[in-house]
Order: C-alpha cells, then sequence, then structure tokens
C-alpha cells in the first residue's frame, strides 16, 4: 500500500526523519540511517537484551540485533516506524527509549 500511494511514503518518510533525529538529539548512535527501520547502537549484547525487554515492557517493539546477525560488541537495537504512527507516539517513544536508555547507562 505504502509503495503506491505517495502521501503514505510522505508520511512514513516523515515520521523516521522524526523519530531518527529525535533520538540523535538525545545522545543515540542511529548511524547513518535514512531508512524507516533505526538501528540504536548499544554496543554490549547483555544491555541490549535488556534494553529490549525494558522497552517491551513499556510498550514498545524493539529487536535486539546481537551476533552473529552483527559483528562483536555492535549490537543494537531495531526499531521500524510506520505511516500509522502518529507524531505524538513517536515523541512518546523517544521519551521511554532515552529514559529507559539513560538508566541503562547507553546514553547520559
Amino acid at each position: 500500500m505504502v509503495a503506491q500511494s505517495r502521501k503514505l511514503r510522505e508520511k512514513l518518510f516523515e515520521n523516521s526523519r522524526f523519530l531518527n533525529q529525535g533520538l540523535r538529539q538525545k545522545g543515540f548512535n542511529t548511524l547513518s540511517t535514512q531508512s524507516q527501520i533505526i538501528p540504536v547502537m548499544v554496543g554490549n549484547n547483555e544491555t541490549v537484551l535488556t534494553f529490549s525487554k525494558r522497552l517491551e515492557n513499556e510498550g514498545i517493539l524493539a529487536v535486539a540485533i546481537r551476533p552473529p546477525s552483527v559483528p562483536t560488541n555492535t549490537a543494537r537495537l531495531r526499531i521500524s516506524v510506520t505511516a500509522a504512527h502518529r507524531q505524538e507516539d513517536l515523541q512518546w517513544a523517544i521519551s521511554r527509549i532515552t529514559s529507559v536508555g539513560r538508566e541503562l547507562g547507553v546514553v547520559e
């Protein structure tokens, strides 16, 4: 459906940029992604698993990606954005991700 609708594609790209920029402003490393799939670099396997589980408890799906899928010490969360997300949803997600990230020492 997104592939056939310019309006939905634009909304998807807008949402992706909003979440990516919001996370970067909070100090997260999201690599140089320009996709609706946003990596959040964590590094440590145990920390990324804890981070993922804590976010799941908050209502956010952020999949933990670990070796061998990625190189050693580059474990990350994978967060997917959709055109259906509202900006308020994304702002709430940024807030929750930042809070948990600070508690776990991923960001300051």
